[in-house]
């Protein structure tokens, strides 16, 4: 789950700035949002974990992942791509 956000921007950071026409400052505000959002969920998902068996949480997640991944995949807009960024945090 952590390969799209995290790995692929380390290791391909210069086709990805290159594919989706950005800077790598713009770069560092998609990781920005996902670290606010991040936070933000933190508070909330200790009780969502105590509600819900974890097969359907990681089940979610991979799904929810796949489909980050297709969208990614279509190259879409910055605006698009702050909130795929935003949506991996949850």
């Amino acid at each position: 789950m952590f390969l799209l956000p995290f790995v692929l921007a380390r290791v391909f950071r210069p086709t990805l700035l290159d594919v989706f026409q950005i800077t790598n400052t713009e770069l560092g505000l998609w990781f920005s949002v996902y670290g606010i959002v991040a936070m933000i969920s933190y508070l909330f998902g200790g009780v969502l974990a105590d509600r819900l068996p974890a097969r359907k949480l990681m089940s979610m997640a991979l799904w929810l992942t796949s489909g980050g991944g297709l969208m990614m995949a279509l190259v879409p807009s910055n605006r698009a791509m702050l909130l795929l960024y935003a949506g991996r945090a949850l």
